[in-house]
């Protein structure tokens, strides 16, 4: 799981999950293999299925270079957007998506249009 308390919930977590609270072991991940399919074959090498995001990570940043922000930011943008390959099961995050006519409708998501209020957490599938 990345910056998230919610193993709590896991079974045998102990055992079952790995944590990566400052995303430095993902953004060496990041680095190493650069592409969305490389990344998510290496996780799938190493029997990763999931993934457990706090969502509000990047809001503990304190540091003047801003460097957990950006490995937030290449995180859910750099890998976690328009990727096939992962699934969003489940989140508490509202966005706003735009219609055709012009108008907002919300749904829960993590990419839209804009962020009504910003979620806690978002669970992901390696498929």
């Amino acid at each position: 799981h990345f910056g998230s308390a919610l193993t709590f919930d896991i079974k045998q977590n102990n055992v079952r999950s790995f944590e990566d609270n400052q995303l430095s072991y993902f953004y060496g991940i990041a680095q190493q293999y650069r592409t969305r399919t490389k990344i998510t074959e290496y996780y799938k090498s190493v029997g990763v299925k999931y993934l457990i995001l706090d969502l509000r990570l990047s809001t503990m940043d304190n540091t003047p270079e801003k460097s957990l922000t950006n490995k937030f930011n290449t995180l859910r943008f750099g890998f976690l957007k328009s990727n096939s390959a992962i699934k969003l099961l489940a989140t508490d995050q509202k966005i706003n998506v735009l219609q055709a006519d012009g108008s907002k409708v919300a749904e829960m998501g993590l990419f839209g249009d804009d962020y009504p209020n910003l979620g806690s957490y978002a669970v992901f599938e390696i498929l």
